[in-house]
């Protein structure tokens, strides 16, 4: 009797552990559901902030979980909080060191910040990873902003080589205007700043020629040969000395 009282004891305890374990359980998923809704719905709404310390909270309970890290890092991007932005990327790239998306990332953040020599380096590795035109043009853009001429030289050359008429780029001209433009068209009056900087007026001319004959529309290259021809005519004539009076 005292045996079959102990095991109804232990079968007791048992089942309730159980069922003590079972609602710490549901209500740890529910919790979850809930932290998951809260941070989905947030994002709906635009609302930036509740959406980051949501991604937190779950972060929080789950540190492994790098989806919850990849989504920060794209939420940071694109409100421009690009410091916190390197900064997830970097944890990121520990655990997949070639994600092109998180490397393209962190291009574009430190070409935002200003860091053109470590954006170089990212868009680097992007492009020995995938060959992309759209990343070369923006490293052989950066390479130029920092007088690397010759790498810049080189960079646009095999945009050219890719490029086909389907790929197009928008272009700011100031901060509240833009164009769509060929990416050849681009990458021509890229190439015609590269060969002015190099002294090079009638091959930069003819590369100005060439973007405008792809995109007649095409500001900076219209803009460009114009401020050459304007430098032209402004040179100075040569003229015969004077004749020393006697």
């Amino acid at each position: 009797m005292k045996k079959r009282l102990l095991m109804a004891g232990i079968i007791f305890c048992t089942i309730s552990v159980f069922a003590q374990n079972n609602k710490r359980k549901n209500k740890e998923v529910v919790t979850y559901e809930i932290e998951e809704k809260t941070y989905q719905q947030a994002l709906r709404y635009g609302d930036v902030g509740v959406a980051v310390n949501s991604l937190y909270v779950l972060l929080a309970k789950h540190p492994d979980n790098n989806s919850y890290k990849d989504s920060l890092a794209r939420i940071y991007f694109q409100v421009g909080s690009y410091n916190q932005c390197l900064r997830v990327c970097e944890e990121l790239l520990v655990a997949k060191p070639n994600d092109t998306t998180t490397l393209r990332m962190m291009a574009m953040s430190y070409k935002s910040l200003g860091n053109a020599v470590e954006a170089i380096a990212e868009f680097e590795k992007v492009v020995k990873l995938t060959g992309n035109v759209y990343d070369t043009y923006q490293k052989a853009a950066l390479e130029y902003n920092i007088k690397r001429l010759q790498e810049s030289k080189i960079s646009i050359e095999l945009v050219l080589k890719l490029a086909t008429d389907k790929h197009k780029i928008v272009l700011y001209i100031d901060q509240d205007n833009k164009q769509e433009v060929p990416l050849r068209a681009a990458a021509f009056n890229l190439y015609g700043m590269i060969a002015k900087d190099f002294n090079d007026t009638a091959s930069a001319r003819f590369l100005f020629d060439e973007a405008i004959k792809i995109f007649p529309e095409f500001y900076f290259a219209n803009a460009n040969l114009k401020a050459l021809n304007d430098l032209e005519a402004k040179k100075p004539e040569e003229r015969a000395p004077l004749e020393k009076k006697k």
